[in-house]
C-alpha cells in the first residue's frame, strides 16, 4: 500500500511539474508581476518638439488634448541589464535607443525572450516626464519585426519609487504612454511579458524617446 501511495504522489507531482513549465513558455519563468494589466499605449506620429498633441489619460479609453507645449529630453546615459553579443555588422547595446535611428535596436542578451530584463536611462537632472514614445520590437526590416519578440506589458520604474505597468501594441507605429508626471532622475523599462508569436527569442525595442513637462507646469 505504501508503494502504491508513493507512485501516486510521485505521479501528481510530476504532473504538476509538466502543467508549470508548459505555462510558462519555452522553459522560462515568469516574472510574478507579469499578470498585471496596464494602460494601453497609444499610437502616433513623431510628437514634435513644443508642439501638442491627443492623449489617453492614464486608466481610461478617452482621448483628450494636452495644450501645455512638450520639448524632447535626452538622457544622460543608458544602460541594460543584458544585450544581445555584438555581430560583424549590428551591435544591439542600450544606446541605440536614443539614436533617432529605428534600423537599430536595443535587443536582451538573456535566455529565452528576456522577461525581467531591463533598460535604465539617467538624467543629467532632476526632470518632469510627461510622455515616453516607444518603437515596440526589432524594425530593422519587416522580417526581423515579426522574427524578434515584441513588448506586450512593460515595467516603469521611477527613482521616487513609483512603478507603472503600460500594454504596448504590436505594430510598428510608433507609440506612446503618459507618465506619473513626478520629478525623477531615472527611469526603467523592464520586460514583463512579450507577444507569443515570434521565432527567435531576442526582445527588441528599436527607439525611445522622452518629453519633458514645461517647468511652470
Amino acid at each position: 500500500m505504501r508503494f502504491f501511495l508513493a507512485l501516486v504522489l510521485i505521479g501528481t507531482v510530476l504532473g504538476l511539474a509538466f502543467v508549470v513549465v508548459r505555462n510558462t513558455g519555452n522553459g522560462q519563468s515568469t516574472p510574478t508581476d507579469s499578470g498585471v494589466a496596464g494602460t494601453l499605449a497609444s499610437t502616433s506620429t513623431t510628437l514634435a518638439s513644443g508642439s501638442s498633441s491627443s492623449t489617453t489619460a492614464p486608466g481610461s479609453g478617452d482621448t483628450t488634448l494636452t495644450t501645455a507645449p512638450l520639448s524632447v529630453i535626452r538622457p544622460l546615459s543608458a544602460s541594460a541589464s543584458s544585450s544581445l553579443s555584438p555581430t560583424n555588422t549590428n551591435n544591439f547595446r542600450p544606446q541605440n535607443l536614443l539614436d533617432d535611428d529605428l534600423h537599430t535596436v536595443w535587443s536582451e542578451g538573456a535566455k529565452g525572450p528576456g522577461l525581467g530584463e531591463s533598460v535604465r536611462f539617467d538624467f543629467a537632472q532632476p526632470t518632469r516626464l510627461a510622455r515616453i514614445e516607444i518603437a515596440n520590437g526589432n524594425q530593422k526590416t519587416k522580417v526581423t519585426f515579426t522574427a524578434d519578440p515584441r513588448v506586450r506589458t512593460i515595467k516603469l520604474e521611477y527613482s521616487s519609487g513609483a512603478t507603472q505597468f503600460v500594454e504596448l501594441r504590436d505594430t510598428e507605429d510608433l507609440q506612446y504612454l503618459n507618465t506619473q508626471q513626478t520629478s525623477t532622475e531615472w527611469i526603467r523599462l523592464t520586460i514583463v511579458s512579450v507577444y507569443p508569436n515570434y521565432t527567435t527569442p531576442d526582445t527588441s525595442l528599436s527607439e525611445v524617446r522622452f518629453y519633458e513637462l514645461p517647468a511652470q507646469l
